[in-house]
């Protein structure tokens, strides 16, 4: 039997130890050494050990430089691992004096006081004015200032000339001697060439002119001298080019002033210097300037003239080719000002467009083309007096072609035919002369077309047209009153179609019938109006009113009933007292080839005894006009 166990192998081991078992020991064995830490680290560099990839890792970093004046290094010390800042600025030192105050050129600030003051640094120079400032007093009246020389020249000699004046803070002096000299070896020339050979000196207050290495003075004077005035000017006669004056301490002199002795401190300003005229211009492309075509940058100098030198500062933008590529709505226009090309417009913007149409853009007519055709929907309708149309809600009163709603981008179209409304009534009656004996269908001779048949007329109607009749309605509550009359052409099958307006709808009439050579027939009782109504005296004698007495129609065959001709005077009687208007009829039909006369009463269009037989039968009857009252 074999027994035991292996002992368990050893934990916590670091991650550079490795463990074995030993047989012979019968034990685990560790080994395994930490890597050494690195070495020759910077100043600001740690090596801290990683566990995790068993590695030593190094931290850490340098510094940043600082920043430096112009005149400073920075050095990195090892040692206090931190940038060494040396270096001293150099410093240069203005003395200056000057009366009640001094603007300092380096800053354009001015001092009232004296002082050390510091400016702007220059190449890296630090600047120090070191200033006094003398109170003001009458010592510093006189004032002689370089910068306010005028160069001329005169026959080949070149001068100078200089103004004393007043300074312009007192108001006057009105007592004032003058005494001056002159020294010449502390009047120097920057050009070597130039030579002072004389000075004049003229008074404002008198004629003397003193002259170069004199003692002179002005004689006294008692009159106001105005601030600001000047009291003599000096001269200068130099033989030479361009004598550019460098002078200090030239001047000396005394003066009494109001009873005051003074000695003068004067204001030589700034050495004079060659006078540089500098124009400064920009250009595109190219500039002229004396003559001469400039293309680049830069600064030319021209030519001097009495000692001032032409100096141009020049800057020149070169010129942009012409872009290209350009849209068809887009114009490039050089811009002088700039000098570039600039470019301008806009395409034009799409039009607003219908449901079925597209736009495109064509760059040949730069503008959109719009294309596509609206589909229609064309509805044929068919009404009595009006329409309304579920389209868009529209009610129409006449026939026409409207256009609808667009419906699903389709276009809506009603040819719309409107039949009026009215109140229709179809009428049959029969003229018992015009009375075809035996005809089957029962008619009518076309009396009205016979008679402009005969007469030649160019317009003879149809061959149906009996003649024209009366049709009127009566309100029942006013007999005498005719609402509404229309006159029809009767047709040969005693038909005739009456139209009234629409506001006869739905009201009652008594219906008149009306023949020029007939007695009225009256409707037997009130009629109530549609819109299509029917009544038949021809066939229905009890449509016909009538108060009993006598017949009111003539009976032509069974069933067959017309209204009786001869009543030609119109006074509702049918009797002998018509005679004499037929008699007259006969006579124009006879002899006057007249036609469509009363007289006619069979149709044949002529007045003769064939119609007396018509009259003479119904005057017999003493027919006459049968209504209600």
């Amino acid at each position: 039997v074999t027994s035991g166990t292996q002992a368990a192998a050893p934990t916590g081991l670091s991650c550079w130890q490795t463990t074995t078992f030993n047989t012979t020991t019968c034990s685990w064995v560790v080994s395994g050494t930490q890597a050494a830490a690195p070495t020759g680290l910077s100043c600001w560099q740690t090596a801290t050990f990683n566990s995790g990839s068993c590695t030593w890792v190094v931290t850490g970093t340098q510094a940043a430089q600082p920043t430096l004046a112009c005149y400073q290094i920075a050095t990195f010390n090892t040692t206090s691992c931190a940038w060494d800042v040396t270096g001293t600025q150099a410093t240069n030192t203005t003395t200056a004096t000057a009366t009640v105050s001094y603007t300092w050129a380096n800053n354009g600030q001015t001092y009232s006081s004296s002082g050390t003051y510091s400016g702007n640094i220059v190449n890296c120079v630090a600047q120090v004015l070191n200033l006094t400032v003398y109170p003001e007093n009458y010592g510093d009246t006189i004032v002689f200032d370089l910068n306010q020389g005028v160069y001329s020249s005169e026959n080949g000699i070149n001068y100078f000339t200089y103004p004393l004046k007043i300074k312009s803070t007192y108001t006057a002096i009105n007592s004032f001697d003058f005494w001056f000299k002159f020294n010449e070896t502390k009047l120097t020339f920057v050009s070597s060439n130039s030579i002072l050979i004389g000075l004049d000196v003229f008074s404002n207050f008198n004629s003397n002119n003193h002259y170069l290495s004199t003692t002179a003075s002005m004689p006294s004077i008692s009159n106001t001298i105005p601030a600001n005035t000047n009291i003599m000017e000096l001269k200068f006669i130099v033989n030479g080019p361009c004598p550019e004056v460098n002078t200090n301490d030239f001047f000396n002199s005394n003066s009494l002033i109001n009873g005051v002795i003074c000695n003068h401190r004067f204001s030589p300003g700034i050495p004079r210097t060659a006078v540089i005229n500098t124009t400064t211009a920009s250009a595109c492309g190219s500039y002229v300037w004396n003559g001469t075509t400039y293309t680049a940058s830069g600064i030319y100098t021209g030519t001097t003239a009495n000692c001032v030198t032409q100096s141009l500062n020049l800057t020149i933008t070169p010129l942009q080719a012409q872009p290209t590529g350009l849209s068809c709505w887009q114009t490039a226009s050089f811009n002088e000002a700039t000098c570039s090309w600039v470019i301008t417009g806009t395409q034009a913007v799409q039009p607003i467009l219908a449901c079925y149409q597209t736009a495109t853009f064509n760059t040949t007519s730069c503008d959109w083309d719009v294309t596509g055709t609206q589909s229609v929907n064309t509805i044929t309708q068919t009404a009595m007096g009006s329409y309304t149309w579920s389209n868009n809600g529209q009610t129409y009163t006449a026939s026409g072609t409207y256009t609808g709603v667009v419906e699903n981008c389709i276009a809506q179209v009603l040819n719309l035919t409107i039949t009026p409304l009215t109140a229709t009534l179809s009428l049959h009656v029969f003229l018992d002369g015009y009375y075809v004996i035996n005809s089957n269908p029962s008619s009518m001779r076309p009396a009205r077309y016979n008679n402009l048949v005969a007469s030649g007329s160019t317009n003879t109607g149809t061959s149906t047209d009996v003649d024209i009749i009366t049709v009127e309605l009566r309100s029942p509550s006013n007999l005498d009153v005719v609402a509404y009359s229309v006159s029809p052409i009767l047709q040969a099958n005693g038909s005739v179609q009456c139209v009234f307006p629409a506001a006869a709808i739905g009201a009652t009439y008594y219906i008149v019938v009306n023949h020029r050579s007939s007695l009225r027939l009256w409707s037997a009782n009130p009629v109530t109006m549609s819109v299509s109504t029917a009544l038949n005296f021809s066939n229905n004698i009890t449509n016909v009113y009538t108060n009993g007495s006598i017949s009111p129609m003539k009976t032509l065959v069974s069933g067959l009933y017309a209204s009786r001709l001869g009543e030609l005077i119109e006074d509702g009687y049918l009797d002998g007292v018509d005679y004499a208007a037929f008699e007259s009829d006969v006579y124009s039909s006879a002899y006057g080839s007249l036609y469509l006369l009363d007289g006619d009463l069979n149709g044949d269009s002529y007045v003769d005894a064939s119609d007396y037989a018509v009259y003479d039968f119904n005057s017999q009857l003493g027919s006459y006009e049968q209504r209600p009252y």
